[in-house]
């Protein structure tokens, strides 16, 4: 749980990442969206533009999660920043292709990171 948005703001990267109900995030990352978001997008959107954002949604289909996906980055840039990448884990393949999404993302986070 996040009891303040400066805790958010502590870090150089915000990676959020939500399953997916009915083409939607899920409510608990929405409810800390609204709450957290709104002090930051009043109070705090320069040290948050100069953070590293990456989002990620799993679903079985994987135009569910690019929406879910869209829905997040909105969030990011009505704070004036951007979100570097996104992700779509599609939870219906096999362990190995699951595996190598996992592996996928964490090189690209890792190489967005080490960018700076």
């Amino acid at each position: 749980e996040i009891e303040n948005y400066k805790e958010i703001l502590q870090y150089d990267m915000l990676i959020i990442g939500t399953p997916t109900y009915f083409w939607d995030m899920h409510w608990e990352i929405k409810k800390m969206l609204d709450i957290h978001f709104e002090k930051i997008y009043i109070a705090k959107k320069d040290e948050f533009k100069k953070m590293k954002h990456i989002v990620f949604a799993m679903s079985e289909y994987g135009k569910c999660a690019e929406s879910a996906n869209e829905q997040i980055s909105a969030a990011i840039n009505d704070c004036s920043a951007k979100t570097d990448t996104s992700f779509v884990f599609i939870t219906k393949m096999s362990m190995p292709q699951y595996d190598e999404q996992i592996i996928n993302f964490a090189s690209a986070a890792d190489s967005i990171m080490n960018a700076r």
